[in-house]
């Protein structure tokens, strides 16, 4: 998806994405299946990187008595950790609270309306109090409309899906106005010091075209 290559490049510049390891390579992995799990560590990376929360100390035990789908076997399992403190951090704030049978569903498909209220929450764009319509997700995908993102709410999202949320709502808390005043997303006067080509965007890209190339999937 070269499409994404500015956003990309985005999170990198800001430590929040760094690929896909594949054998020796790394790879975008813009087409890789998301599950809550990546959602929960990606966002968790967010908010200590632009936040400044303070550090928790990660009682990976306490989140048995919390989801139901979490016992002593996921808890011991090394390779569950990277998901498992993000989890755990998100929970005592209070970002993530599982669903209505009181499972975190790591391994789940992540939808694009979930993605979309956990990443605008954790930038601002969303307040928490928000999403209390039916459904859960209308006013969530009014908000990001409002900036020219459309969203498919029920539609699996892909790592692609994710980095683009990301990378737009964070721009669009730095500078609001990059939609409303027709403002170049990512110009070209920036291509030179990123490396990246130029000829892929020879005007800049700019919200109010830009998600037109996502309508099938947002």
């Amino acid at each position: 998806r070269q499409e994404l290559c500015a956003d990309i490049m985005y999170l990198y510049e800001r430590n929040l994405y760094r690929g896909v390891q594949m054998g020796n390579n790394v790879v975008s992995g813009t087409y890789q299946q998301a599950v809550r799990a990546h959602l929960f560590s990606l966002v968790h990376q967010l908010l200590q990187t632009t936040q400044n929360i303070p550090p928790m100390q990660a009682n990976h035990g306490a989140l048995m008595g919390y989801y139901s789908d979490i016992d002593q076997n996921v808890v011991s399992n090394p390779s569950n950790q990277w998901w498992l403190t993000p989890l755990y951090t998100l929970t005592g704030y209070r970002y993530i609270q599982g669903d209505a049978q009181y499972r975190a569903n790591p391994f789940a498909p992540v939808t694009q309306a979930e993605a979309a209220k956990l990443i605008g929450m954790a930038t601002g764009l969303i307040p928490q109090q928000l999403a209390a319509n039916n459904p859960w997700y209308a006013d969530v995908v009014a908000q990001y409309i409002m900036y020219g993102l459309n969203i498919n709410p029920t539609a699996p999202a892909n790592m692609g899906d994710i980095i683009l949320l990301l990378s737009r709502s964070m721009q669009i808390m730095e500078n609001p106005s990059l939609y409303a005043t027709m403002k170049p997303y990512m110009g070209q006067q920036h291509y030179g010091s990123r490396g990246l080509n130029q000829q892929m965007y020879p005007q800049g890209q700019m919200y109010s075209t830009a998600h037109t190339q996502y309508n099938s999937q947002y």
